[in-house]
């Protein structure tokens, strides 16, 4: 089973949704289904299994940024090959501020430390996108232009930075592998 979690819950019209998500999650994760959840399926996978979410208090972190794999990694499904920092796109202005008991990081920034957490040896959160490509950063930049300089961010420095991201990228081919081999 694919789960990857690439959702929101911005408006209070959907706070309800969160709700039975966060739940179907708890649900998943106790019948050991493969789940990777991506920046905001980050925060509600951590949220659902008992962590803390809430803006983060440096503000918004956008653009592409270097990730670094910890020793933590080392026997991990898809971090275990990452031996070195890697490029990856981000864009969040909230971030996994206290993890569920349990819960392992295996790669981290300096702007935040919950950059990948490993839940079980079938559950992820990633706050990056390894989903994007270097067009969807740049697009997501342009859209939020007039946020980013209104909040002081160098724009010019931020769209100079996209880069690609092929280990990122490489991620959710590993997670498919897991989806491949895992049976009911």
């Amino acid at each position: 089973l694919l789960l990857l979690l690439l959702l929101g819950c911005l408006g209070s019209d959907l706070f309800v949704l969160c709700l039975y998500t966060a739940e179907w999650l708890r649900q998943a994760v106790k019948s050991r289904l493969p789940v990777l959840g991506i920046c905001y399926g980050h925060q509600l996978l951590a949220h659902a299994l008992g962590g803390r979410v809430d803006f983060h208090p440096q503000g918004r972190e956008i653009g592409t940024t270097v990730v670094t794999p910890l020793s933590s990694a080392n026997d991990d499904t898809l971090f275990a090959e990452i031996k070195s920092p890697f490029t990856a796109h981000v864009s969040h202005m909230q971030s996994v501020v206290a993890l569920p008991d349990g819960a392992i990081i295996v790669a981290s920034n300096e702007f935040d430390r919950h950059q990948a957490v490993k839940y079980s040896d079938r559950v992820w959160g990633l706050q990056f996108h390894p989903e994007f490509e270097e067009n969807i950063i740049l697009a997501y930049m342009e859209e939020r232009k007039a946020a980013l300089l209104a909040e002081g961010l160098d724009l010019e420095k931020l769209l100079a930075g996209v880069s690609p991201t092929p280990v990122a990228r490489n991620i959710l081919a590993d997670f498919y592998t897991v989806i491949k081999n895992y049976s009911v």
